[in-house]
């Protein structure tokens, strides 16, 4: 079996922001061209295929990696950042058109999965080395920062109780997914000397689910007033989980989607499904 030195595999990789220089920790990637080819039908005596409309190229690129928690250097992010920073963009140029949006932002659909780690996959529109600088983590061993994978107990689920957004419901995370996909029209211009679309964002959709425990005194309310039930989980709230001290708005959310409470292994548990109307009060920046 052949011997493989750190030249050649690691675990963890970052990848440098140019404009920032803000590394960013992931364990996976990949990059895959694609373009549109299809048969072009002539009047021709051979049977076979001798002509082909060849369309336009397009690049897809993901990242995948357990979150972390790190500590506060500066320098080193996570997934979970990069995902906060992109899907804000993107909100806030669809909300308020205040920001610009580069072919460094085309996030085009993200996945959380939250089980006994918090993994995050996020997919692009755009080829890696558009987005970041590669690098590998043991090239420099002068490095120093501390940081571990983010757990499902560092993560929360929040629900506003009113439309100040002064009270929320906190309900700690034992298990979820939430799927996040922001839909582009694609777009081409002649002369612009590219085969490559022009990307604008249109409108994103958030769909997910989450397993939280409830507090037996708020469940023995709802069994004696159920038409309080309402009380407990708003049907309609602005909601956001968070991970350590970081958090994703997800936006105003329909639970009508799903609702079951069981109890299971010594806990009263709720698993609430949800789904988003893409909209949400921000401040504009």
């Amino acid at each position: 079996m052949a011997i493989l030195f750190s030249d050649n595999i690691a675990d963890w990789y970052y990848f440098e922001d140019a404009d920032t220089n803000i590394r960013f920790l992931f364990e996976n990637f990949s990059s895959n061209k694609t373009r549109d080819v299809s048969v072009k039908k002539l009047i021709q005596g051979f049977p076979g295929t001798l002509a082909m409309d060849i369309g336009g190229a397009s690049w897809e690129t993901v990242f995948s990696s357990n979150a972390l928690i790190l500590n506060n250097d500066p320098l080193y992010k996570d997934i979970f950042d990069l995902l906060l920073a992109d899907f804000n963009t993107i909100k806030q140029f669809l909300a308020y058109s205040n920001v610009t949006i580069t072919d460094k932002n085309l996030l085009t659909s993200a996945s959380i999965d939250i089980g006994q780690d918090l993994s995050v996959s996020l997919n692009y529109a755009q080829k890696f080395d558009r987005i970041f600088n590669f690098n590998y983590l043991a090239d420099e061993v002068t490095e120093d920062f501390t940081g571990r994978v983010a757990k499902f107990y560092d993560c929360n689920f929040y629900l506003s109780l009113d439309r100040n957004q002064e009270n929320f419901l906190n309900f700690p995370i034992l298990s979820g997914g939430i799927n996040i996909k922001i839909d582009y029209d694609k777009l081409y211009f002649v002369n612009s000397e590219t085969d490559f679309p022009f990307y604008n964002p249109q409108h994103y959709e958030i769909s997910g689910s989450v397993t939280t425990v409830l507090d037996y005194a708020s469940f023995s309310d709802l069994i004696t007033n159920p038409n309080d039930f309402n009380s407990l989980i708003p049907t309609y709230a602005n909601c956001s989980i968070s991970v350590g001290d970081r958090y994703l708005e997800l936006g105003q959310v329909n639970i009508q989607s799903g609702l079951s409470i069981q109890k299971q292994g010594g806990l009263l548990e709720a698993k609430i499904d949800f789904t988003t109307y893409a909209r949400h009060f921000e401040e504009q920046t």
